[in-house]
């Protein structure tokens, strides 16, 4: 039989709870993903300190945590990012210049005051979860990359080094209590959440 395409896709885990070590939440991850042994694939970290599967080169993952949560990515043919902000009061009066582009700029000067800064950072987690599938961090400016409004799925410009634009897809998704982003290097990839209770089974 004649196999189809294979259709990239992401899978999003979300864990709450106090004291989550990121280490043992990727290791519990990573046991839906096992190897032809049944065992699940080990993982380390790169020379950059990023996290990556051993021996399995389909598979890419990206973690982000903040208060009491720890979000997991795991791309399957394609290389993806994940990013999770908790909503605090803290101050944006210098960040937009330096993580937003012009277009970017006046976008927020259009939002009502009240939600200016959730949607400042529905920017900032589209692009830090886009940098993170590049793999190449905050060694990119942010403002090189230009995404269309909050709501509006995929990219409209991006540094030299990560064209074309077309290539990739960056989403706002939906963790309670946060403003998070998932990115992959692929336009549309099939995406899975699967949210996880503390002490529920995998």
């Amino acid at each position: 039989m004649t196999r189809g395409p294979i259709e990239p896709s992401v899978d999003v885990w979300v864990f709450r709870g106090p004291s989550l070590d990121s280490t043992d939440v990727v290791e519990r991850v990573l046991r839906a993903y096992p190897n032809p042994d049944g065992h699940p694939p080990a993982h380390n970290r790169d020379a950059h300190g990023r996290r990556v599967v051993a021996d399995r080169e389909e598979l890419s993952l990206s973690t982000s945590h903040t208060d009491g949560i720890v979000a997991v990515a795991i791309g399957s043919h394609c290389r993806a990012g994940i990013d999770v902000e908790a909503v605090r009061e803290r101050s944006i009066l210098r960040l937009p210049d330096h993580v937003l582009t012009t277009q970017e700029r006046h976008q927020l000067s259009c939002v009502d005051d009240a939600l200016r800064f959730t949607t400042f950072l529905a920017y900032w987690t589209r692009k830090e979860a886009l940098l993170k599938a590049a793999g190449v961090g905050l060694a990119v400016e942010p403002s090189l990359i230009e995404l269309p409004a909050v709501g509006i799925t995929g990219v409209i410009a991006v540094a030299d080094c990560l064209r074309p634009a077309l290539r990739w897809f960056v989403a706002n998704v939906d963790i309670d209590g946060c403003i998070a982003a998932v990115a992959a290097d692929v336009p549309s990839p099939r995406l899975r959440f699967r949210r996880v209770r503390p002490g529920s089974g995998d």
